[in-house]
């Protein structure tokens, strides 16, 4: 019997191993800036940061378009991928573009990925991102009261679980979130309430894939259900059918509206999830995110 067990314990070694390399495979295909590709994305200042945390530094990109202030706003952003794949690279036309659109400065942050991580490493990081650009907003050249946070699927979901964490702690820290087809239910129950469509069905298929790299057991319920009191100003962006996120964040935007809460909520019928990372494929995305980069200026005015 030990023989046997220590037999397939070396087999789920192995095979845990083998899955690895392939993993980081993807990733490393993925690692080439999208901006190559989009020969539209403007050129503008950029800096290589460290952000020191508890679990070690943390690479970040600071974009500053002309257009920006001296001492003015700044969205730092997660950027999707379940939490398992892609970085500050394969963002750099989306950050580069939601920071030209918005006028504002844009901190990309790369955070640790699972399964290395482990969830919630990722929650953690991006509360300690924040925490850091509230406390060097002179070196960064932001206004202090006037930092926003958001990301793209998985990284919205970090961004609403840190935006409610530290506006928690003291109302009116975070000014503002734009959530990007945002990723806000990492439990079953909630994709298995709804299977209308194709791409709901692959979307849970996705979670479940997302879910055994995170190694989740319990989790908390949809952020669509959550409180909903530290939340600030938010902008909600979804897809069409194509979008497995979609039911959240309409649920979500719904639920800030019977609050009377300030929302502003986009939806592009005609455009998958992802849509914001294709910009050098598709007109309509880079119109659409153009589009969420100045509404992202309108939240703090």
């Amino acid at each position: 019997m030990v023989i046997k067990s220590r037999t397939a314990q070396r087999l789920i070694e192995d095979a845990d191993a083998l899955h690895l390399r392939g993993l980081r495979g993807v990733r490393s295909a993925m690692a080439a800036p999208r901006s190559r590709f989009d020969r539209g994305a403007p050129a503008m200042e950029t800096r290589e940061l460290s952000i020191p945390t508890p679990a070690g530094p943390l690479k970040a990109r600071l974009y500053r378009p002309s257009t920006a202030d001296k001492i003015g706003p700044e969205l730092v952003f997660f950027h999707g991928g379940g939490f398992v794949i892609c970085d500050i690279e394969t963002h750099d036309a989306l950050c580069r573009r939601l920071a030209d659109a918005s006028a504002m400065a844009v901190l990309s942050v790369d955070y640790r990925l699972a399964p290395e991580a482990p969830f919630p490493a990722q929650l953690e990081d991006a509360e300690a991102a924040l925490r850091w650009a509230m406390t060097e907003a002179a070196s960064l050249q932001i206004d202090p009261a006037r930092l926003l946070v958001g990301g793209d699927s998985a990284g919205a979901y970090m961004s609403v679980v840190a935006a409610a964490k530290l506006n928690a702690e003291r109302p009116g820290a975070i000014a503002g979130q734009v959530l990007i087809y945002p990723l806000l239910a990492l439990d079953d129950d909630a994709w298995a309430a709804s299977l209308s469509t194709h791409s709901r069905i692959v979307g849970r298929v996705a979670l479940g894939y997302i879910r055994h790299q995170l190694h989740l057991g319990a989790v908390p319920v949809s952020l669509a259900e959550g409180d909903l009191a530290p939340l600030p100003p938010t902008l909600i962006v979804v897809g069409g059918h194509l979008d497995p996120c979609r039911p959240e964040g309409l649920r979500l935007a719904q639920r800030l509206r019977e609050a009377n809460m300030p929302v502003t909520l986009l939806a592009y019928p005609r455009l998958p999830h992802g849509f914001a990372s294709l910009t050098h494929l598709s007109v309509a995305s880079r119109r659409a995110v153009a589009e969420i980069g100045r509404l992202t200026a309108e939240l703090i005015g």
